[in-house]
């Protein structure tokens, strides 16, 4: 938890992407599909590129490095996809934003359930991710610009829940310490 906290500004970057997304969409829902897969192959790659540089960091401090190493790769390796064939990709976009909608919406309904603090902002979060993930697989609406715009508001929430955690990642990532220098947070709420 230790190396996240430190890696909050590129949660809080990823989140910023997302919004730009999500505010894309709604102005043209028009947008071709290969444009957005671009763009999201391109943060993609960025943050598994900021995963890869920070898991060699902290090596370099003997500090357990596997999950950043697996992640940072598996982002990279989705990228490279993404942007060698948006076609392909675009195909398959719907299905795999959808599903990712369900699982992220039920771990926050779950994340929500096990906690005292913040537990109405993952359940509301969690419900309405779940939703639109349901919404995007398979939409009551045969006009794809209607589809457009589920796409755009679940990035925009997406978007504002990565950035709300990114806050909560700095605001633990140090604390004052008695003698006023700041020291690690030992506090995981989150």
């Amino acid at each position: 938890m230790e190396i996240l906290r430190k890696l909050w500004w590129a949660l809080a970057l990823v989140g910023l992407l997302f919004l730009a997304i999500g505010i894309w969409l709604l102005i043209d829902p028009d947008v071709g599909l290969a444009g957005i897969m671009t763009y999201l192959g391109g943060i993609l790659g960025l943050f598994g590129l900021i995963l890869l540089i920070s898991g060699w960091r902290a090596q370099r401090r003997s500090q357990s490095t596997g999950a950043l190493f697996f992640f940072g790769a598996l982002q990279v390796a989705l990228a490279t996809l993404i942007l060698s064939n948006t076609e392909k990709a675009g195909s398959a976009f719907g299905w795999a934003i959808g599903g990712w909608a369900i699982v992220m919406g039920l771990s926050q309904v779950a994340m929500g359930l096990g906690r005292k603090q913040g537990r109405l902002w993952y359940l509301i979060n969690g419900l309405i991710s779940a939703a639109l993930g349901i919404l995007i697989i398979k939409p009551p609406f045969d006009s794809p610009q209607a589809s457009g715009y589920l796409l755009a508001f679940y990035t925009l929430l997406l978007g504002i829940f990565v950035l709300y955690y990114s806050v909560k990642l700095k605001r633990g990532a140090t604390t004052p310490s008695p003698e006023g220098e700041k020291s690690p947070a030992t506090n995981s709420e989150d």
